[in-house]
């Protein structure tokens, strides 16, 4: 096998296996619920950090609100998107403390998550 034919190769399998992620991790987007989609973000938008990260993540952030300014379709249906920024403050336990206050017990839970300190 080539080493071009290795790299096709894994990057069928991350997408085969990024679907199916989605799919089992997100059975409530499958069904068609009636809430919005949630997705968490937890990134150092201060601290040591972020300097080299805070501005790009904000530039992600921002570039995502007017793709999902009309929705998503999932299942037929359109369904609002909501991206919830979190600060790690450059500190991996403060990002998992973060991330757990993006994770409440009951229906306001994020969909999906990334979190990096």
């Amino acid at each position: 096998m080539t080493k071009q034919s290795t790299a096709l190769e894994r990057r069928r399998l991350f997408k085969a296996g990024g679907a199916a992620t989605v799919g089992v991790a997100m059975p409530g987007l499958a069904l068609g619920a009636d809430r919005p989609v949630r997705i968490g973000f937890v990134s150092p938008a201060t601290g040591p950090l972020s300097a080299p990260f805070a501005e790009a993540d904000r530039f992600v952030i921002d570039a995502l609100a007017p793709m999902f300014a009309k929705g998503i379709e999932i299942g037929g249906k359109t369904r609002t998107v909501e991206v919830i920024a979190g600060d790690s403050q450059s500190n991996p336990n403060r990002a998992a403390e973060v991330a757990s206050d993006l994770d409440p017990q009951g229906q306001d839970r994020p969909d999906a998550g990334l979190v990096h300190a």
